[in-house]
């Protein structure tokens, strides 16, 4: 029949009003072991509904199982650098480089050091400081043990108005209710959407318990994993929803058009089942294929998500079959008796002026696809959620970098320290080489500990080693007065009256013994002095009249120095009181403590604190600059880390990856429906559609500020693929059923005519829930939010290509689609 014939008589029904039963109906029933399967599930529905309802009963329990995991470095790839460093750091310091902000907001000035109080005492925190901002209060907190720190901020400060921030998982947590937050709009929208679209104000009850026991299986079976994402367990049950609704919907309006053809309601499910389990299978294959796409992703949350979400439409398939004939034979009395008009959209003006222009419409969705093609390769892909941090708002936080390195390189990292140190945006460095293990000189020494730098020269002169220097007898005794007057650490080596002896002696010398130059034995056996006594007294001449020794030292080696050798010796040692080596003791333990925290048994850190930005063009300059330095200096491994790390290796794997999925999924769903239709010609056009749907959308987003998060990105993209390949699948399939008794442009109407209530029904539920829900996570969580929202926008304009645009294609390229074949379905 050619375009514009009306509808001709086919036997005793009218080809019209079979072309208003689902496709394929005729056809489908053929197949011998959908058969079985229908008389199965009709005799055993009410088991199968009970085991269904069981087994979800049962999994609020696995529920509580499940292990939600907040911290995102756990699904880095295993090759990845900064995963390899994290493990080293942890591995060699029992860290995993955490830091955590805490702002309060409205403390009076006596406040801010009361709290500051409170924090410092926690149990776990080695240090804070603070900084004030307005009406806004921000403490850093140096964390020693982390493990109990958040529980305890929100037990002592609940009073109090809080943000926190930083990288220590779980700072972030969603709160206890926001599942209640989720599902309350939800579930409006899902009342008001099906009230709309259903011929019974009942029905939708009937979807929500099939669509319920589904979630609560797949939430609980969710216990098979080692643990579950938190963005995953979140987003699960609401993308189930959305993507599943449609399985649902399509059963029950089959069950409605087969029972107005056989009357009796098991036959009519019996059919339903048969004519229904191809096409719902098919669209439900389509989605879980792209789901599990996300699992080619090297970060592996990607998996974490397209695991749960594919492993949850199959169980709302299986679920479809299982509990909703039992459900719709046990209310169909009810269904009927609350039977209301049902919104009916005529599609005869959209069908005909689809045909009409045709053409335009191709040339204009060309032009729209390549613009959008060229837009999308400049949108700004981030890979952090800084931006929605309220702490970040108020405050330009201190960026800061973790290097590690191999202990044998310490030695030649310093020269790179005094090259960052110099660098724009460096704000500090620190590292074991340039504090506790910097060489310093006596008068540093002297500075850092507080003592006197004749004393710390001193005992540099006994750690050195080296020899004393001869002296004159005459210079040596001249000397000794003034250094027993003066210096405290020899005062109690000579008597009063033994003083006195030697002034007697120098009296009575002769100018030339005076002026005999003598080492310490001579000296010794002549003044009748210990040797060890004129040991010193000669280091201390040196230091005297030489000035400081040349010689360096680390703080640690000579606390360490100072109470396992220095304090040994006869001269010095009554000066050694318990209390003293108690003091030096509690010293060298801090000085230990303090180079542990730079020093592990095979890895070292340093610290760079900087002013930069976490993202960006001179933050990516920064790091690869700085690699290249480690390269360069260093002979072993080195990793670098921090806030900034993860986002830049994201970076430089993502967008090879991205483009991998990308034409992964095309070819996955290529081959989806080339089999479903076995038909390339229209596997090439859906695929088109499909990919031309993600690049518009990409094109939008081109001109939001912000760009857009990587994991929104792909997700969104994915999903929103499933979506416009199971519209297209839907109306495809109309088309060519309709074209064996239609003309091309009646052939368009009467699909548009079968598909509308469908996609319209499933692409408000997706769009609006998402919407919403996405509005919600905005303040709470900045990932989840992204991804809701990209999803609701994404699948708006699939929805409007599938019933716009896509019935252009279909007529323009009818000898290519009709070529489907029908008994595929």
């Amino acid at each position: 029949m050619e375009s514009g014939q009306t509808p001709v008589e086919t036997g005793k029904m009218k080809v019209s009003e079979k072309m208003n039963r689902f496709p394929y109906s005729e056809t489908a029933s053929k197949f011998g072991s959908v058969k079985k399967l229908a008389a199965f599930i009709l005799e055993k529905r009410n088991w199968l509904f009970a085991i269904a309802a069981v087994f979800a009963a049962v999994n609020i329990y696995f529920m509580g199982l499940v292990q939600i995991n907040t911290d995102m470095t756990v699904y880095l790839p295993e090759d990845s650098n900064v995963r390899a460093g994290l493990e080293i750091l942890q591995e060699q310091f029992d860290d995993n480089g955490a830091s955590l902000y805490v702002m309060f907001e409205g403390l009076g000035t006596s406040e801010i050091a009361t709290v500051l109080d409170q924090l410092s005492e926690l149990a776990g925190v080695d240090g804070v400081a603070y900084q004030s901002e307005g009406d806004f209060t921000l403490y850093s907190l140096e964390l020693g043990e982390s493990d109990g720190v958040l529980d305890a901020i929100h037990a002592q400060f609940a009073q109090y108005s809080i943000h926190l921030s930083g990288s220590l998982e779980g700072v972030d947590p969603v709160p206890d209710n926001m599942m209640l937050f989720i599902a309350i709009p939800t579930v409006i929208i899902l009342t008001l959407i099906l009230f709309a679209m259903c011929a019974s104000w009942f029905e939708p009850v009937i979807f929500f318990i099939n669509i319920g026991i589904a979630i609560l299986i797949n939430l609980g079976t969710n216990v098979i994993f080692e643990h579950v994402s938190d963005v995953t367990m979140m987003i699960a049950a609401l993308l189930q929803v959305v993507l599943s609704m449609d399985y649902s919907i399509i059963f029950l309006n089959r069950y409605r058009m087969e029972k107005q053809a056989v009357g009796d309601s098991k036959k009519a499910m019996k059919a339903t089942i048969q004519n229904s389990f191809s096409v719902i299978s098919w669209i439900a294959f389509t989605t879980i294929v792209g789901m599990l796409m996300l699992a080619f992703m090297s970060f592996r949350i990607g998996a974490d998500i397209g695991f749960v979400i594919a492993k949850g439409v199959a169980i709302s398939l299986v679920c479809v079959f299982a509990a909703m004939p039992a459900l719709i034979l046990l209310f169909d009395s009810l269904i009927e008796r609350t039977a209301k008009p049902v919104l009916k959209l005529n599609m005869a003006k959209v069908g005909t002026f689809s045909h009409k222009i045709r053409f335009g419409v191709l040339a204009v969705f060309l032009v729209l696809f390549g613009i959008s093609i060229y837009l999308q390769q400049g949108i700004l892909i981030t890979y952090s959620e800084t931006g929605a941090d309220p702490v970040h708002h108020v405050f330009d936080l201190d960026n800061s970098f973790v290097i590690l390195y191999e202990n044998a390189d310490e030695a030649a990292l310093g020269s790179l320290v005094e090259s960052l140190e110099q660098t724009l945006g460096v704000l500090e460095v620190t590292a074991y080489g340039n504090t506790l293990g910097q060489e310093l000189t006596a008068e540093e020494i002297s500075y850092a500990l507080g003592m006197d730098a004749e004393t710390i020269a001193l005992i540099l002169k006994n750690a050195s080693g080296e020899p004393v220097r001869p002296i004159a007898l005459g210079e040596f005794l001249g000397f000794l007065p003034e250094v027993v007057a003066t210096n405290p650490l020899f005062a109690a080596s000579m008597e009063p009256t033994q003083m006195d002896g030697l002034a007697g002696m120098v009296a009575m010398m002769e100018p030339a013994m005076l002026a005999a130059v003598m080492g310490p034995e001579e000296l010794s056996e002549l003044l009748g002095m210990e040797p060890v006594v004129i040991t010193q007294l000669l280091y201390l001449h040196a230091i005297t009249h030489d000035g400081m020794p040349e010689g360096t030292m680390t703080l640690p080696a000579f606390m360490a120095y100072l109470m396992d050798d220095f304090s040994q010796n006869p001269l010095f040692e009554p000066m050694f009181t318990p209390e003293l080596l108690g003091q030096l003791a509690d010293g060298v333990s801090e000085m230990e403590a303090g180079r542990q925290a730079f020093v592990g048994p095979d890895f070292s850190r340093a610290i760079i604190r900087t002013d930069l930005p976490i993202e960006g063009d001179v933050t990516t300059s920064f790091i690869e600059s700085l690699q290249d330095g480690l390269n360069a200096a260093l002979e072993g491994e080195s990793f670098i880390l921090g806030a900034s790390a993860m986002p830049h290796e994201m970076s430089l794997s993502f967008p090879s990856e991205h483009s991998f999925i990308t034409i992964l999924t095309a070819v996955a769903f290529f081959f989806v429906t080339a089999l479903s239709f076995k038909s390339l010609p229209v596997a090439v056009i859906l695929v088109f559609v499909i990919q031309a749907a993600v690049y518009i959308t990409m094109g939008i987003i081109y001109f939001e500020e912000g760009g857009i998060m990587y994991l929104p990105l792909i997700i969104a993209q994915v999903l929103l693929k499933s979506r416009v390949i199971d519209y297209g699948i839907l109306l495809t399939a109309n088309y060519v059923e309709a074209r064996q008794a239609f003309g091309v442009k009646d052939a368009i109407i009467n699909a548009l005519d079968n598909s509308i209530s469908t996609i319209l029904t499933s692409g408000l539920i997706i769009v609006l829930v998402t919407f919403v829900t996405g509005l919600v996570f905005v303040n709470i969580n900045a990932s989840i939010s992204a991804i809701l929202l990209l999803i609701a926008q994404g699948c708006l304009i699939g929805t409007l290509i599938s019933v716009f645009v896509l019935p252009s294609l279909i007529a323009i390229f009818d000898k290519w689609v009709t070529k489907a074949k029908a008994s595929s379905h």
